[in-house]
């Protein structure tokens, strides 16, 4: 099918498996390699947030991503596209600021690049409500394919895994590097041909048998306050209930002053979140003895102390 010329413009036309008639991993390739030369993807192991900020400031395609905690549990997120406007959107659950520090949320690094395989792959003329559910299930199975080539290259993944391909304790020690999950370089490892879908399956029932379907070893669950508190917070502002200066109002009725930067790491908050004002303006009777917090970072794993 005829492509467009225009470097990083992505004709549906084209950049679609549905109509090649096989799930291919050599199709992924295809479209893969193309995407990676418009972006100038080379260093490894990828940020797919970062990725997203090159796709952004290129403009060769126009790409939003947004959090939503709101979605459905079913859902770590969906991918869209607006013809009016001719731009696509991700949105995903929130995501903490330090995820590359957190086995549980290195998931989300996956999961971005499964929905970039989507808007990469998939015709955008018809709705996912349209399809059968073999249709539906092709298309999930195209864009996990995307996500792994994507994320554990060929050539510099086989080397890495090949000489231990089979032993799970291993796949652990990998999985800090490449900021992927065990069960993903599995998936990979069985793609690329280096394990047998006997190996694989054996593995998988291993994986089960230890309970590590969802929770992985190494995985550190995400923070209290960085899935709730942000959550509750936008809530409260975006209702104009609260507002940041009303927040400091808060602590201040019971003695607690903090700096912005103290109050966002404490709460753990996105930057941005508290907007700045001197301490002067926050006035309030204390009900208790004032305490001012100096947060500091430990060295080893980036948490206050």
């Amino acid at each position: 099918m005829k492509r467009n010329n225009q470097k990083g413009s992505y004709d549906p036309r084209y950049y679609t498996m549905d109509r090649l008639g096989e799930i291919s991993l050599s199709n992924v390739n295809i479209n893969l390699k193309q995407f990676m030369h418009d972006y100038d993807v080379a260093d490894y192991p990828i940020d797919c947030f970062n990725l997203v900020k090159k796709i952004q400031e290129t403009a060769l395609i126009h790409l939003q991503v947004l959090e939503e905690g709101r979605m459905s549990p079913a859902f770590n997120a969906v991918a869209a596209y607006f013809p009016e406007v001719d731009s696509y959107q991700i949105v995903m659950k929130p995501v903490p600021a330090d995820w590359q520090d957190r086995s549980s949320w290195r998931r989300c690094n996956f999961t971005l690049a499964h929905e970039l395989g989507h808007i990469l792959l998939h015709p955008w003329e018809e709705s996912n409500e349209d399809l059968d559910k073999d249709a539906f299930n092709a298309r999930e199975k195209q864009a996990n394919m995307f996500a792994s080539a994507l994320l554990l290259p060929r050539r510099t993944f086989t080397r890495d895994i090949a000489a231990y391909a089979t032993e799970l304790d291993y796949y652990r020690h990998l999985k800090r590097k490449w900021r992927i999950s065990i069960q993903a370089m599995m998936y990979r490892t069985r793609q690329l041909g280096i394990i047998t879908g006997n190996q694989f399956s054996y593995m998988m029932r291993q994986v089960s048998k230890n309970g590590w379907r969802k929770h992985e070893p190494g995985d550190v669950p995400g923070y209290l306050n960085s899935t709730i508190f942000q959550g509750a917070i936008d809530k409260l502002f975006e209702g104009e209930y609260l507002d940041s200066h009303d927040l400091r109002v808060q602590f201040a009725k019971y003695g607690i002053i903090l700096s912005d930067k103290d109050l966002t790491d404490l709460m753990g908050l996105k930057e941005g979140t508290i907007i700045p004002e001197p301490a002067e303006t926050i006035k309030a009777e204390p009900e208790t003895k004032i305490l001012q917090f100096n947060i500091k970072k430990n060295k080893d794993t980036g948490r206050g102390v």
